[in-house]
């Protein structure tokens, strides 16, 4: 099932009228290292494995 951050996470990434402190919980994430053309099958290689 799809994860609709926007109806779960609203406090996170909706705006609000004023600014507020708000306190992040601690989340996992997948990311690239390093440096490649966007055009390079390295770089296609890498994307691929985020999706």
């Amino acid at each position: 099932m799809k994860h609709e951050w926007r109806k779960k996470e609203k406090e996170y990434y909706i705006p609000k009228q004023k600014p507020q402190l708000i306190e992040i919980l601690e989340f996992k994430f997948f990311t690239i290292k390093g440096r490649s053309n966007p055009n390079s099958e390295e770089f296609s290689e890498a994307i691929g494995v985020l999706y």
